[in-house]
């Protein structure tokens, strides 16, 4: 196994689903001296190492996550991992002799997973990828530890270097909505593969995100920063902007919509740091567009992400651009072309090589605790999945 795959500081062995998944670094004061931020953190609760760079990072409802590698010519790991008992109250009971993830459930990928969606209410999950003329549909298995592959939808996509983005509206029929770009739009019925609704348009850009706001509403946002809302009850007549602002062109966009509390809820993230805020019911007008102090315009922009959290009013993190988690309270923001600064950053993934060099592997997916409002889960391209709290330190002053 590649020695960047994992740490092996304080590694213990695991009696896990798969041998090559890596142990875990316990808490500990070595710990801190690895990972240099920390100290600043509440709690840095824990650090897996997963054979298999991880591309998606999802919170599951029976309890855990999902996690996926995206490596191309090799089979990828997609794991269940059941959380640390920990992290899966809701509220402070003391301590917990186990801290460590646990592997429920495994399988393995012939392609490189770039996005997976769990199938609420079921043991379903579905994956997109390369090659991206289908996504696979897989089952978790009641009975035994496996994840097994148990059909394709296919997406008739004509680009081999591209692959579908998706989201999956949750229903007594869940449908999946997929496309990589605006013209090849559609909603698939799960069970049946019917299409029930498509976009029926000529319009080839490229999307880059998509995500469904309720049971007959998705938004979607494309690479050149156009963004849109849909109604499926309609034929296609999308409320939308047509680009973010002035100075973007030639940058990646991707897109969120989520926001609590009563400032815009759509926030738009582009691969030179650049973070737009939009109110949906004017998408033309963005409340404010503002530049986050980023280290390099993004090396990898299909990693880009922005997300709200659910627990907290105002505030959102981005990651994609180096190895760390930027966290921002929006609620003071306003105007064109400010400069801000995050409460907090995630500097976990970076650490000392052997020879004292800073390495700093790519941040390739990050996502919120649902429940724990100050928790994050993110993982890197060493195959690194952190799990951490942060503390706004402006205010504890």
């Amino acid at each position: 196994m590649p020695r960047q795959h994992y740490i092996s500081l304080m590694k213990k062995d695991l009696d896990l689903f798969h041998p090559s998944v890596q142990g875990c670094i316990p808490m500990a004061e070595e710990f801190v001296f690895a990972l240099g931020d920390l100290a600043e953190c509440l709690d840095p609760a824990v650090v897996q190492n997963l054979s298999s760079t991880l591309s998606q990072l999802i919170l599951l409802l029976f309890p855990g996550i999902l996690v996926a590698g995206y490596e191309s010519l090799k089979k990828n790991e997609i794991l269940h991992l059941i959380l640390p008992l920990r992290l899966s109250v809701k509220e402070n009971q003391g301590l917990f002799p186990e801290r460590d993830f646990k592997v429920r459930h495994g399988g393995f990928s012939d392609r490189s997973v770039f996005d997976l969606k769990y199938v609420p209410d079921t043991r379903l999950l579905v994956t997109s990828g390369l090659p991206g003329c289908y996504l696979q549909v897989w089952q978790v298995a009641e009975d035994s530890d496996v994840i097994k592959a148990v059909s394709t939808i296919d997406v008739h996509e004509k680009e081999g270097r591209l692959w579908p983005r998706m989201a999956i509206f949750s229903s007594a029929a869940p449908g999946v909505l997929h496309g990589a770009r605006l013209s090849s739009l559609k909603v698939v019925d799960l069970e049946s593969q019917k299409t029930t609704y498509s976009s029926g348009i000529s319009d080839d850009e490229l999307l880059s995100s998509l995500q469904v706001l309720d049971a007959d509403t998705f938004a979607f946002c494309c690479t050149s920063g156009r963004l849109g809302l849909v109604d499926t009850r309609q034929k296609w007549t999308p409320s939308e902007n047509f680009r973010p602002g002035s100075g973007s062109a030639g940058g990646r966009w991707c897109a969120e919509a989520g926001g609590r509390g009563p400032g815009p809820s759509i926030a738009s993230l582009g691969s030179d740091g650049q973070l737009c805020l939009l109110d949906p019911r004017d998408l033309c007008q963005p409340v404010s567009l503002v530049q986050c102090p980023v280290s390099m315009p993004s090396p990898d922009p299909e990693l880009l992400r922005v997300t709200w959290a659910p627990g907290l009013d105002n505030c959102l993190a981005i990651s994609g651009f180096d190895g760390t988690v930027q966290v921002y309270d929006v609620t003071s923001w306003g105007g064109m072309g400010r400069q801000v600064e995050p409460l907090f950053t995630h500097k976990g993934h970076i650490f000392l090589d052997g020879n004292g060099m800073d390495t700093a592997p790519l941040v390739t997916t990050h996502t919120w605790h649902p429940c724990k409002p100050r928790t994050l889960l993110s993982a890197a391209s060493d195959a690194s999945l952190h799990v951490w709290d942060w503390v706004d330190l402006h205010a504890a002053r």
